[in-house]
Order: C-alpha cells, then sequence, then structure tokens
C-alpha cells in the first residue's frame, strides 16, 4: 500500500500518460477540470471500477497473446508502481505495461468491454494512442505497440515516433501544465456528474445569503430555462416516435435493413419487495422494537447534494 500511495503522489507532480487524452478534451472520461482536481489533491482517489481490476486481471493474458505472435520477444515488466520521467522533462512521466529489453520498443495491454465504439480494427482510441505516445516521450523509445481484447476480438497496433505530433503534445501539456498546475487559474467547468459533485461537496458551510446576480449569470439563466423547455419539447417528441415503432412493429419484433436495426421486445421479468407490507410482516413475528432495531442497522444515510433549481418570478406570477 505504501508503494501505491507513493505513486500516486508523484504522479500528481507530473504529466502521466493517461491525463494527456483529458487535457487534449480527447478523453472518454476526464476532462482538463478533471485532470486540474486530480494534481490539486481537490479530490480523493476512490477505489478501482470493476472494469478497471478486470483490466489488471487480464494484463498477463494480453501479454500472452501478444508475446505468442511476436517469436523471440524478451518483455520486461517496470511494476505496477513504477513511475518512469523524461530525463531532461521529469514532469513528463509514465507507469509502462511492458518494454522491450532492448528498449526498441513498448507495450500497452487494453482490456475494452463497455467502450467498444471507440476502437476499430484499423485504428485504437485517441486515448489509447496518445497514451502510448506519451510513453515514448517519456521514455525515449521509438515504438510503441498496443495489444487490445475489445470484446472477444484481440486487436494490435503498431505506433511509431512522430517528432511533429511528439512536440504538439510536449507543448500544449507543458501549457496546461504552466497554467493549471503551476499557475492559479482554473480550467473551464466540462458539465459531467463527477464536476457537478466536485462543486457540490466544494463548500460545506452553507449560507442564507442570497446574492444580486451579474449580468453574465442573468443571461445564463435565461439560456438555462429555454434549455429546459427544449428537453421537456424533446422528451415529449421522443415518446412520441417511440409510440410510433410500436404501433408500426405490432406483434413483430422489429425492422431491419442495411442502415438499422429497430426492435420492440419485452424486458425480462422484474420483482419488487413492498417495503411496508415486509415490515409488518416482520414485526408480527419479532415485535416492534426489534424489527425497528433491525432496520436501524440496514439503514445507511446519504449525504444531500446540493442542486440548482431555477424560476423566473414571470413564470411563477403568470
Amino acid at each position: 500500500m505504501e508503494q501505491k500511495e507513493t505513486w500516486l503522489a508523484q504522479r500528481r507532480k507530473c504529466i502521466t500518460a493517461t491525463d494527456v487524452a483529458k487535457i487534449l478534451g480527447l478523453a472518454p472520461w476526464g476532462s482538463p477540470h478533471s485532470v486540474w482536481r486530480d494534481k490539486l489533491g481537490r479530490e480523493e482517489d476512490g477505489p478501482p471500477s470493476p472494469a478497471m481490476r478486470l483490466g489488471v486481471e487480464m494484463e498477463p493474458r494480453i501479454v500472452d497473446d501478444y508475446v505468442s505472435r511476436h517469436d523471440g520477444v524478451e518483455l520486461i515488466d517496470p511494476g505496477r508502481y513504477q513511475l518512469v520521467t523524461h530525463p531532461q522533462h521529469p514532469w513528463i512521466a509514465c507507469t509502462p505495461d511492458r518494454v522491450y529489453a532492448d528498449r526498441s520498443c513498448g507495450l500497452e495491454c487494453k482490456y475494452v468491454l463497455g467502450s467498444q465504439r471507440y476502437w476499430s480494427e484499423e485504428k485504437p482510441a485517441n486515448h489509447a494512442f496518445l497514451q502510448a505516445h506519451w510513453c515514448m516521450i517519456a521514455m525515449q523509445i521509438p515504438r510503441w505497440d498496443i495489444a487490445a481484447w475489445v470484446g472477444n476480438r484481440y486487436y494490435e497496433y503498431n505506433l511509431v515516433a512522430n517528432a511533429e505530433l511528439h512536440k504538439t503534445l510536449v507543448d500544449q501539456c507543458q501549457a496546461y501544465l504552466d497554467r493549471y498546475i503551476l499557475g492559479d487559474e482554473e480550467p473551464d467547468l466540462d458539465g459531467s456528474p463527477q464536476t457537478s459533485a466536485y462543486l457540490s461537496n466544494l463548500f460545506e458551510d452553507i449560507t442564507e445569503e442570497m446574492l444580486v446576480p451579474p449580468e453574465a449569470v442573468t443571461v445564463d439563466a435565461r439560456r438555462y430555462r429555454d434549455i429546459l423547455a427544449e428537453e421537456r419539447d424533446l422528451k415529449t417528441e421522443k415518446e412520441h416516435l417511440k409510440q410510433g415503432f410500436a404501433k408500426k412493429i405490432g406483434d413483430a419484433t422489429g425492422f431491419e435493413s442495411e442502415e438499422f436495426v429497430l426492435t420492440y421486445r419485452r424486458t425480462k421479468p422484474s420483482q419488487k419487495i413492498d417495503i411496508r407490507t415486509f415490515v409488518a410482516s416482520v414485526e408480527d413475528v419479532l415485535g416492534q422494537d426489534k424489527t425497528a432495531d433491525l432496520v436501524q442497522r440496514h439503514t445507511t444515510e446519504t449525504p444531500g447534494t446540493r442542486r440548482i433549481a431555477l424560476k423566473f418570478r414571470e413564470d411563477i406570477n403568470g
């Protein structure tokens, strides 16, 4: 655990391979704002997700698949919590999955389940592509391969160093580092649920003070009201289209053409417990006091979150 904590602390001082796509706005998860929060310690590191744990577990198998396709290759495992930095620019860093023993190539392993749409047989996902190139920069290695299990398919990509691309990545990440991490600016908000949660928990002590809105807030509030109205209209239109599909499909399964597949299937049956009736039945057996104690022991409280609510006075007053 100490090695992991040291690794996490070191990463906060650098731009790592997994940061690059987020900084450039090309990552499916994360953004310039999330990198800023991470580097400045504005958020606690949560437990790894099931997908992340599965990726770690599958890594040795992906390595075996890669080695079986490359006779005579000798790979070195630098270690899961080994941060490698550029010899002249220590803010450029990576944690490689594997490296050739002769340092002629590196290897990134990916196990992809829920994000298969970002991958194709010809091209890796943008975030993996940039991750591999950043590893080349950090370790000064001219080639980096990506071995990926995408669903039940094995894909392999062989990337070579590109001086123009590498200069662009270094310049943009250096500018981000100077402006936001070493400087005193905050990146633009990104609209993600993670950023909303961060803002909700940012101010713990809330007063009853109501502020006078500046003109920019008034403009945004009007636009927000318009968006809410558009959302309601779109939701109604969406449901109308779905109803039309359902009626036209009738007792068939759906439509299928060269362009699309549209189905109208019944979901699997679900079960729902009537909590009130269940508790009443338990009380008949255990008694009210024991049941209340049992319910209390199995009840957890979720902290409240702050939510934005907008009401225009002209709408309230008609």
